[in-house]
C-alpha cells in the first residue's frame, strides 16, 4: 500500500456552512467562543465568499449565501 502524505493543515472533518450575516457570526464567534479569524475573503457587495475561524484549536468555515449561484438562501 502506499503512503498518503498529510498535506492540508487540518485533519478530519471541517464544518463548512453558509450564515445569513457572515461579518455577525464572526463577530459573534470571537465574543461567546474566543474564536479566531485565519481568513475572509469579501466580495465587492460586501458578503463574504470565504471565513475561516478556529474555534478552540479547531476550524470552523463559512459563508453568506449566495443564492444566485445555488448556494444557500
Amino acid at each position: 500500500m502506499a503512503s498518503v502524505t498529510e498535506t492540508a493543515p487540518y485533519k478530519g472533518v471541517i464544518a463548512y456552512f453558509p450564515v445569513r450575516d457572515a461579518k455577525k457570526a464572526i463577530a459573534f464567534y470571537e465574543t461567546a467562543f474566543d474564536g479566531k479569524v485565519v481568513d475572509t475573503r469579501p466580495t465587492d457587495d460586501g458578503r463574504l465568499m470565504h471565513c475561516e475561524m478556529t474555534i478552540n484549536g479547531g476550524p470552523v468555515m463559512f459563508n453568506d449565501p449566495f443564492p444566485e449561484h445555488g448556494m444557500g438562501t
